[in-house]
């Protein structure tokens, strides 16, 4: 979260206070063994999935600002609920905070292996959605993932080749700043989102 010191007092920002916001109202639903827990960062947390989907039984678990290492706690957590599925979204938080496509690969497969240990629920990863500015990590970073699914067998959800404009970034009216969706990228990912779950079931 942004803070901005002033006169000694801690003023947070109000990029943050949406952060916070948007979490806090995310999903405090108790997960069950029918749920499918979307878990991942901010991208993930600004999901209005009970609309977008309302037909699933989504849990909410994005957390803003998060990495990979951050959202392995989380992971066990969500493991001791024993849901249906858990979709994973993580990386973009890494690859802001400098760390190499490895770094994220090696805490992904902590984090899987923490639910798989915990729990019976069909795993499915995603990969990094497309963003200009980063646009070579982002690739490098998904090579990791998807060689990752495949090794451990997990479902692959390739969220980059959807939303790739063709240079590497999101589409503009998909984005309202480079990294996070509008509106119509979030229909657009429920809409993948529902073929993934039809296989599921």
């Amino acid at each position: 979260m942004t803070r901005l010191v002033l006169g000694g007092a801690v003023v947070v920002s109000i990029a943050g206070l949406i952060a916070w916001a948007v979490r806090s109202n995310a999903d405090d639903r108790r997960i069950g063994d029918d749920s499918i827990v979307l878990l991942g960062d901010s991208i993930t947390a600004e999901g209005q999935w009970d609309r977008l989907l309302p037909d699933r039984p989504l849990v909410n678990e994005g957390h803003p600002g998060f990495t990979t290492a951050q959202l392995v706690p989380v992971a066990e957590r969500v493991a001791a609920a024993d849901p249906a599925v858990v979709i994973i979204l993580t990386g973009t938080n890494d690859i802001r905070d400098g760390h190499p496509p490895t770094w994220t690969r090696e805490r992904l497969e902590v984090l899987v292996d923490r639910l798989e240990d915990g729990s019976q629920a069909t795993i499915v990863v995603q990969t990094v959605l497309p963003r200009a500015d980063r646009s070579a990590a982002v690739r490098q970073v998904n090579v990791e993932v998807r060689e990752l699914a495949e090794q451990r067998g997990l479902g692959l959800l390739d969220l980059y080749e959807t939303f790739d404009d063709g240079t590497g970034a999101l589409r503009d009216h998909e984005t309202y700043d480079g990294l996070h969706l509008t509106e119509d990228g979030y229909r657009r990912w429920a809409n993948e989102l529902e073929a993934v779950l039809a296989d599921v079931d």
